[in-house]
């Protein structure tokens, strides 16, 4: 679980998950690089590792922009040393809707960044790997609604978010098989509900999303940012060298009904 000497980009890294990955990553030894849109958060978590001891470097990026990614990956590795670790965090959520009344605009940008952005990240990542020759290993954020949806009980409907987090599952398993030959891991980690200002929103406002999952865990809690950390850490690390092309739910146990 020691990251020392490895060189890590994270997408989404300035607030929430992508945030506390960063962190963490940081904290295991790792140099990071990450990339968001907010500059002032960014800012404001690099120099939050910094003053920990850590090494980090945020660059203001916009994962739908291929120019972009290439950027992030061509200084992350010009100014840290070769990637060894990608960790693909940025993503959008939705409210909810019926899938014949979602605006196909809505659609379009929620893909953009959901299933566009981790395409185009994962491209400029396994080129860098595949061009040093050392192999490395990638994460994609899921979701567990990228194995199943909510159940009519929950009053949540997301169509175009679940069809994009099964899309993020698919990339996971393609760029697995095409590159485990050149050493290159890639996974992805499937989180639950996790506790953020906007599920604490939906608790406030009364609707049954959150008693409902949190009724269907086995350990009856919503995730907290910390709780994905770990298993984010361990996929990165060469305690996992043989895992490859799976998804790891940390869901609490939802998934297990």
């Amino acid at each position: 679980m020691n990251l020392s000497g490895k060189i890590a980009v994270v997408t989404g890294g300035t607030s929430g998950i992508g945030a506390a990955i960063v962190k963490g990553y940081a904290a295991a030894g790792a140099k990071v690089a990450f990339c968001g849109r907010r500059t002032a958060e960014g800012e404001g978590v690099q120099a939050e590792v910094r003053a920990a001891g850590g090494q980090a470097l945020f660059i203001a990026a916009d994962v739908a922009n291929a120019d972009d990614m290439t950027q992030v990956v061509e200084r992350a590795t010009g100014e840290l040393g070769p990637l060894s670790v990608a960790l693909n965090c940025a993503g959008v959520g939705c409210g909810d809707a019926k899938l014949a009344d979602i605006p196909l605009t809505e659609f379009d940008n929620l893909f953009s960044i959901n299933v566009r952005g981790v395409f185009i990240s994962l491209q400029a990542e396994l080129r860098a790997m595949v061009g040093h020759g050392k192999g490395g290993s990638i994460i994609n954020m899921g979701s567990i609604l990228g194995h199943v949806a909510f159940a009519s009980s929950a009053k949540y409907s997301s169509g175009h978010y679940i069809a994009s987090k099964h899309a993020v599952e698919g990339l996971t398993k393609a760029a697995a098989a095409d590159y485990g030959p050149a050493g290159i891991r890639v996974n992805s980690i499937a989180p639950g509900i996790v506790a953020t200002p906007m599920s604490e929103e939906t608790r406030r406002l009364g609707l049954p999303l959150i008693p409902h999952y949190e009724g269907g865990t086995a350990l009856g809690r919503l995730a907290t940012v910390d709780d994905i950390v770990g298993a984010a850490v361990f996929l990165a690390s060469d305690a996992s060298l043989y895992i490859t092309g799976v998804s790891i739910a940390v869901d609490g146990g939802y998934l297990a009904q």
